[in-house]
């Protein structure tokens, strides 16, 4: 009996995981599963595009009282760089937006249990993002 695509498309994703868990760390993982702050923000008080190492990422931030009040992005990005974004947006909300410009990628990178060299960019162009979007947030 021949295989329906939806069972087709289940087999294939089950061997992306199994590929996936083999080669990245837990928290990597469970953050590109599942990832926090995914999503376009509608009239954000800050934004930013970079093309990252990995892929574009856009991050947004809604401002309340010169903190940051909500974090979000969107990356068609490998699952380095949609964990970092995951990080950053939990480590962004509640900070100072003056604090949120200084997030690093090392910051990211240590939220997530550590990164290879490889990932550990992706920690770095995310931390971009970050920074530009706060920028622009304080520049209105």
């Amino acid at each position: 009996m021949a295989k329906s695509l939806d069972e087709i498309a289940a087999s294939l994703q089950e061997e992306v995981d199994r590929d996936a868990r083999e080669t990245l760390s837990p928290q990597v993982f469970a953050r590109w599963k599942n990832p926090v702050g995914f999503g376009r923000m509608e009239n954000p008080d800050g934004s930013s595009h970079i093309q990252g190492t990995c892929g574009p990422v856009e991050f947004f931030l809604m401002v309340e009282a010169s903190r940051v009040k909500k974090a979000g992005f969107v990356s068609s990005g490998c699952a380095a760089t949609l964990a970092s974004a995951s990080m950053a947006v939990e480590l962004c909300q509640g900070r100072e937006l003056s604090r949120a410009a200084t997030l690093s990628g090392e910051e990211i990178a240590r939220g997530l249990g550590g990164l290879d060299a490889h990932d550990r960019r992706t920690a770095d162009s995310v931390a971009q993002a970050v920074r530009l979007a706060a920028e622009n947030a304080l520049g209105k």
